[in-house]
């Protein structure tokens, strides 16, 4: 067919050496090489560490690039969001919380999704109403591990998808608003859009009171990155590229790092200031674990 015809790159692949298949319109490696070469100016750098080795007989250098490629396997998780008449949200996602910023993903997240009834670019006000809750398995069970770096993506999809739900039955509401405001001049400021919103929840927690006075509604949603329901996981491969040199003084045995380049496809990043700081401390990490005599 003609739509066939238009997304041909979409069913090639490169294969590794043990017959794993990569998409070959997700397979970064090679661009990532050789923007990291000419970004550390590695042929140069090569040329240099060659000519301090000949000069100095007690001090050697080395420089190495390395590539890396990780598969990791991403299943569907659950997340539910709670809407009070006050306007704030409470988040519960099935991530464990320990340093890697998993609850500003899932705020800036559900503040995106949700800020979509806000005039355009005003979604940040809604950061100010978001809490997150400690996950809990009695409320969200079979929420699996936090490891592999894929429980902030995962639980980034759950509260979108849970977001979602309720974007959906705020809509009509915010819709109305939205007129009235236009037809009346009033503001689309920070102020202005916090106010809307709050008159979106009050609308809405009018036409659908429930038991609960303070709640005016909540969504639960198990979702993932696997458009295929007969199948719960997906396998993705992702890729770095990293450059190091180094002094080693052959008489006492002294390591120094004297420079490190480092690029990783984070894709399309929540936070990417959160993910920087990620691969920064995987390098710290590393030279602790590999270059000292700490056990």
């Amino acid at each position: 067919t003609q739509s066939q015809k238009q997304q041909p790159e979409q069913h090639l692949a490169v294969h590794t050496t043990m017959g794993k298949a990569i998409p070959l319109h997700t397979y970064t490696l090679p661009y990532m090489w050789q923007h990291l070469q000419r970004v550390c100016a590695y042929a140069a750098r090569r040329s240099d560490v060659d000519q301090f080795n000949k000069k100095h007989k007690l001090r050697k250098r080395g420089l190495a690039m390395v590539p890396v490629r990780f598969e990791t396997m991403q299943g569907k998780r659950l997340a539910t969001v709670t809407l009070y008449s006050d306007g704030s949200i409470l988040l519960m996602h099935p991530g464990t919380e320990m340093g890697q910023g998993i609850g500003t993903k899932v705020k800036q997240t559900a503040a995106a999704t949700l800020g979509h009834l806000l005039p355009e670019g005003q979604a940040g006000v809604l950061l100010d109403y978001i809490r997150v809750a400690t996950s809990s398995t009695e409320l969200l069970p079979h929420s699996g591990i936090a490891a592999a770096s894929t429980t902030s993506e995962a639980a980034t999809a759950a509260v979108a998808a849970a977001c979602d739900m309720l974007l959906e039955r705020l809509k009509p509401a915010a819709d109305n608003l939205a007129a009235e405001t236009s037809d009346n001049g009033a503001s689309t400021g920070t102020h202005g859009a916090s106010a809307l919103w709050e008159k979106i929840v009050a609308e809405v927690a009018e036409i659908h009171p429930i038991m609960t006075s303070r709640v005016v509604m909540t969504a639960t949603a198990r979702a993932g990155f696997s458009d295929d329901d007969s199948t719960p996981y997906m396998t993705y491969h992702t890729f770095g590229v990293a450059a190091a040199e180094v002094e080693v003084d052959c008489c006492t045995g002294e390591r120094q790092l004297l420079r490190a380049d480092m690029m990783f496809d984070a894709g399309r990043s929540v936070n990417p200031a959160i993910d920087l700081g990620q691969v920064m401390s995987v390098l710290v990490g590393t030279v602790l674990w590999c270059a000292t005599e700490l056990t």
